[in-house]
């Protein structure tokens, strides 16, 4: 469409003012309400309610949608032809395929990566596992931001094979290269031409490479229910697949509980809009059937998994949402140019959106309005946890589907995808895959550092000698038996905590280091999963364990201990990595990429006050240090009711 006739085209011009409009208003309207007073975050410190950012973006696109309905003109459509493609040879789609998991099994080639890590939020995982294996159970003894779904089966690989840095990464291949089967599948199912294969290819895999090596960063996440969407547009009244949609969706629910929701409300817009449009009660058979197969799904997972823990995971899942829906640790919305080209491709879909449901369907359903239809109403759902964090792993997530759905041809009706829409959409994709990379790239740095994926091959190559056993050999497993940096201080710790009178003993982590209990082989206390205290009520938490368990250890760094000694009014020391977050590239990053990079800071502070006035008083009154080496402190009890040993 040439810009006169965009002009012309009234539904065009509404969507495109909504989209002017939105650029002000997720701005301004957020600023006009108030936190709870409980309420901890860099958002709230600013003035900024993420909620009402959700609730501004939810209404403008409602409209952009009934504005494209209005003003559309059902007599300047005309039926669609889907054109036909020369089918690739199955070789080169055979070629294909085994290039990309070549790729992926490159940069995730387990014997590699645990020479020197663990690297990021894979740490997560591996201390809750560690302490699955020991016994604690998820939701009950310590939180979880995620499903069961997510931890359980890394726990039973990790309990068949053995707790070491190389299995876990054996698992996060697998799961990686299931996630690229998944685009290599869709892509190669819609897109006929190599360089347009490549081209998608590339886009979609610079949006969902997990350079933070966890599970919860995993495309699986993320692209699941693309896949659904896809089969539900393509056969919506395909019974054999109600079932089939259904246990997908319990799954993903039990995965992930906001792209599950996500992609049950991508489904349920679909079919709502095929009965609107084509008044076929087989669309709402097909919503019932899909619905109660969903839940059925979903229960019959967690039933066993949790057992009698269930009604721990909902309490802690209602808590974790009523807390996040406050703006806890959630960080202002700004714009990026990455937010830019997201929200132009949401407006964009709108557009379609509204056009489409002005049109006549005739009795009939085709794929790609229907596959609009639930990617728009994914992406409104899923903003809601999105635009809570608001940094770029969060929120472009959200508009995967949209993405697919302008990249990847499908069998439409009278209001087909134009070229220069598409074209359109494509440049906009390029710049969100482009400033995405950008934001990734700290984070990926992983890959080249003195000890990251590189070095360690190349210490595979050299044939370096195994590290030396720990001695004593730690009560626990310990992921640092593994590791090939030449780390004294760090196993004189294990040493420390490996032998009488504090073998055995568990450990809080103060802040910083969740996850070196599991590297030094003892084993983490309290109800934390990472440094994050979401409220009050945690923190009090922690303090009656503490004083229920007063054989507990507490990691700390040194320079905590002495901050929380000094002068009450002595700031905090900010971030450890505050040199990066004033570095050229975060400054990069914080305009092209993602908000997080100048949230951070103030964030850190936020928690070590948090942590001080909630814990880290106590901690000083009841415990003194027994020991000291390197970036840890270990405190023991020191008062009547302990167990201290000098």
């Amino acid at each position: 469409m040439t810009g006169a006739g965009l002009l012309r085209d009234r539904a065009a011009t509404a969507s495109l003012l909504a989209f002017a409009l939105t650029i002000p208003a997720l701005l301004w309207v957020p600023t006009l309400f108030h936190h709870d007073p409980s309420v901890i975050s860099v958002a709230a410190a600013r003035g900024y309610h993420n909620g009402a950012a959700h609730l501004t973006i939810v209404a403008l696109v409602g409209a952009c949608i009934a504005a494209a309905w209005w003003f559309a003109r059902p007599d300047a459509l005309s039926p669609y032809a889907a054109p036909s493609a020369r089918p690739t040879s199955w070789r080169v789609t055979a070629l294909q395929a085994a290039a990309v998991f070549a790729a992926v099994a490159f940069l995730y080639f387990p014997p590699a990566l645990a020479r020197y890590g663990p690297f990021l939020e894979e740490q997560i995982h591996l201390a809750a596992v560690h302490r699955m294996l020991a016994g604690d159970a998820p939701f009950e003894d310590f939180e979880f931001l995620y499903g069961p779904l997510m931890l359980y089966p890394a726990y039973a690989w990790l309990k068949t094979t053995g707790y070491t840095l190389e299995n876990f990464y054996a698992y996060v291949l697998a799961i990686e290269l299931a996630a690229f089967a998944i685009i290599i599948y869709l892509v190669q199912a819609r897109l006929q031409n190599i360089w347009l294969r490549l081209g998608a290819f590339t886009l979609i895999a610079a949006l969902c490479f997990n350079a933070m090596l966890g599970p919860n960063q995993n495309g699986l996440r993320k692209l699941f229910g693309v896949l659904i969407l896809f089969s539900v547009a393509q056969a919506p009244y395909a019974r054999t697949r109600w079932v089939l949609h259904g246990l997908g969706v319990g799954a993903l629910l039990a995965y992930s509980q906001e792209f599950g929701a996500a992609t049950a409300i991508g489904i349920a817009a679909i079919y709502t809009a095929l009965f609107i449009k084509t008044r076929n009660t087989q669309a709402i058979i097909a919503l019932a059937a899909t619905g109660a197969a969903s839940a059925v799904a979903w229960l019959s997972i967690l039933a066993p998994l949790l057992g009698d823990n269930i009604g721990a995971y909902f309490e802690s899942l209602a808590l974790l949402t009523q807390r996040f829906n406050a703006g806890e640790a959630a960080f202002p919305f700004y714009w990026t140019l990455s937010g830019l080209a997201q929200f132009a491709l949401i407006f964009l879909a709108a557009w379609r959106v509204g056009v489409s449901l002005k049109a006549p369907w005739r009795g009939q359903a085709f794929a790609s309005e229907l596959m609009m239809i639930g990617a728009i109403a994914y992406a409104l759902v899923a903003l809601k946890s999105g635009l809570s964090r608001a940094d770029q792993w969060h929120i472009v997530p959200t508009i995967l589907p949209i993405v697919f759905a302008f990249l990847l041809p499908l069998p439409a009706g009278a209001v087909a995808i134009g070229r220069r829409t598409r074209i359109a959409a494509a440049g906009l994709i390029v710049i969100l895959a482009a400033t995405y990379s950008i934001g990734q790239f700290a984070i990926a740095q992983y890959i080249f550092r003195d000890d990251g994926l590189l070095p360690g091959y190349k210490s595979i190559a050299r044939n370096d000698p195994a590290p030396a056993p720990l001695a004593p050999e730690p009560a626990y497993p310990a992921l640092l038996a593994g590791n090939y940096h030449d780390l004294p201080e760090i196993r004189a710790l294990s040493a420390f905590i490996s032998e009488p009178p504090y073998r055995g003993r568990r450990v809080l982590t103060y802040r910083r280091g969740w996850s070196r209990p599991a590297f030094v082989g003892a084993l983490k206390a309290g109800p934390l999963a990472d440094d994050y205290i979401y409220s009050d009520a945690r923190g009090e938490e922690i303090v009656a364990y503490l004083d229920a368990h007063p054989d507990t250890l507490i990691f700390m760094p040194p320079a905590d201990y002495a901050w929380l000694r000094a002068d009450p009014d002595t700031p905090p020391e900010g971030p450890g990595r505050s040199a990066f977050y004033g570095s050229p590239l975060a400054q990069a990053g914080a305009i092209l990429s993602s908000v997080h990079a100048p949230a951070i800071p103030l964030e850190e502070e936020q928690k070590q006050l948090r942590w001080r006035r909630l814990v880290g008083g106590y901690v000083v009154q009841h415990y003194r240090p027994v020991f000291e080496s390197g970036p840890v402190m270990v405190l023991a009890r020191d008062d009547a009711t302990g167990t201290f040993s000098p």
